[in-house]
């Protein structure tokens, strides 16, 4: 049970990844042998099953406002963060916008959508910490 958890986030970080694939015309099993960890390709189940559980997570009113707050604010977030500003200030001085009642986004998925958004910034202007 735990190598398929460890597996399952594994997939769920190379989310990106499996949608392009999946818009490639790959199929599951190919994907499968794609994310080979450790000589070890998960099972074609897993791999449908984080996918579907990861595009469900996504599609949440509160993830979608948390994406369209990373994007929309990326360069002020690097620069107070690189000011040394913590995250919950940060979401105080930029707060996100609800996209539907009630859809306002944690703090804890500002941060990992804005983390996963700095991760394909080029000049690498982030600070994680």
């Amino acid at each position: 049970m735990k190598n398929e958890e460890s597996f399952a986030q594994f997939i769920r970080s190379r989310f990106d990844e499996v949608v392009e694939w999946r818009a490639l015309g790959l199929t599951w099993k190919e994907i499968a042998s794609q994310l080979t960890r450790d000589g070890t390709p998960p099972s074609t189940s897993l791999v449908v099953s984080t996918y579907n559980d990861e595009l469900r997570l996504r599609s949440f009113p509160s993830r979608i406002a948390a994406v369209r707050w990373a994007i929309d604010n990326g360069r002020a977030i690097a620069d107070l963060r690189n000011r040394g500003y913590g995250w919950a200030t940060i979401a105080g001085l930029l707060p996100p916008v609800a996209i539907k009642q009630g859809s306002i986004p944690e703090l804890d998925v500002l941060v990992a959508e804005y983390t996963a958004l700095a991760e394909h910034i080029p000049d690498g202007n982030r600070n994680d910490d």
